[in-house]
């Protein structure tokens, strides 16, 4: 769609040409993202991305299941459905951080779909 909306453009009004970045999809897709290489993920980096607050999110409901079921199965117990709920949460928040970080890393090491799709890959 962004290729035929740009040669409309180009074709139709050829003075904005100076104006529109020639810049491969791969690098759009990367640019100001984690993928830009600008070292190592610091601890918070991974949860300010859509990933990492569905992550977030995701743990904590998987948490609060966890305790739930806590509380149903140990008779009402507020002890046993907090250390549950909390376990399960970490848990699944390290499982979820470290998947998402190891996708960025492969990312960055390998070409990206968007590129064999634009045509933009050499």
């Amino acid at each position: 769609m962004g290729g035929r909306f740009r040669s409309l453009l180009i074709r139709e009004a050829p003075e904005l040409q100076r104006y529109l970045v020639s810049v491969p999809l791969s690098e759009v897709l990367t640019a100001g993202s984690l993928l830009t290489g600008r070292g190592p993920l610091f601890g918070g980096q991974s949860l300010r991305t859509v990933a990492g607050m569905v992550g977030v999110i995701t743990a904590v409901l998987a948490g609060a299941t966890a305790g739930l079921v806590a509380v149903a199965a140990s008779s009402h117990s507020l002890a046993t459905a907090l250390s549950s709920s909390v376990v399960v949460a970490l848990a699944a928040m390290t499982v979820l951080m470290r998947f998402q970080v190891r996708a960025y890393r492969q990312a960055a090491t390998g070409r990206l779909l968007a590129d064999l799709d634009s045509g933009d890959a050499q």
